[in-house]
């Protein structure tokens, strides 16, 4: 079973290429931020405790994430088809128990992909972000517009930008990011499982780079 993860700082395009990898290379996608977006949607305790963090540009607590994530991560893996994992872990505790969870299923994590965009660019593409609440497929509304505006291409969804993408909190997130996940790719540098690539690229460039990468190590 293949599994791996993909990292970048918000607005490097994780999302939109993990959904691409699971559909070329029949992984399921699992995205932690869909998982706690729809707690904190469905008004759970622990969506309401997460809101507070996600409003404010913080992360959310190692312990809040894990007992949300944990156990869609668990049932993923076993569905027996691998897994993409997108927004997890984000720091280095997450990283830990993630790595425990998988050695207690006698699971492995076969490759980190980590997409390196310049922090300006990735201001212009969340500002710009528009996201489907049916379907989560993200586009932006000058580089990669839906066909009628502001309705999704594959339900008819009004499109909506999400709370959190104004400026002001996105440079915050930028500085957490920087500050507590980045410590989790010199983890996985030291597991020898990371490899980074450049994501300022179109969609399409930066997912055949990817792809062809992790072709080869599945087919290894």
């Amino acid at each position: 079973m293949f599994n791996m993860l993909i990292m970048g700082p918000p607005g490097a395009g994780k999302g939109t290429q993990a959904q691409a990898i699971a559909k070329r290379l029949g992984l399921e996608h699992l995205a932690s931020g869909d998982v706690v977006r729809a707690e904190v949607k469905a008004n759970t305790p622990s969506g309401q405790k997460a809101r507070e963090f996600m409003d404010s540009g913080k992360l959310v607590p190692d312990d809040l994430v894990t007992s949300m994530v944990g156990s869609h991560i668990k049932s993923a893996c076993e569905s027996g088809n691998g897994v993409v994992l997108d927004g997890y872990p984000r720091t280095v505790a997450q990283a830990r128990s993630l790595t425990d969870l998988l050695d207690r299923e006698e699971l492995r994590m076969h490759a980190v992909v980590n997409l390196k965009v310049p922090s300006e660019e990735l201001l212009d593409r969340l500002v710009n972000r528009l996201t489907c609440p049916q379907c989560n497929w993200v586009y932006h509304r000058r580089n990669n517009p839906p066909k009628s505006e502001g309705v999704c291409d594959n339900d008819g969804a009004a499109l909506a930008s999400r709370p959190d993408d104004n400026e002001t909190v996105i440079r915050e997130r930028l500085r957490v990011y920087h500050e507590q996940t980045e410590p989790v790719l010199a983890y996985y540098r030291e597991r020898g499982v990371l490899q980074e690539f450049d994501g300022s690229g179109t969609i399409d460039e930066v997912f055949e780079c990817v792809v062809r990468y992790l072709e080869s190590l599945k087919g290894a």
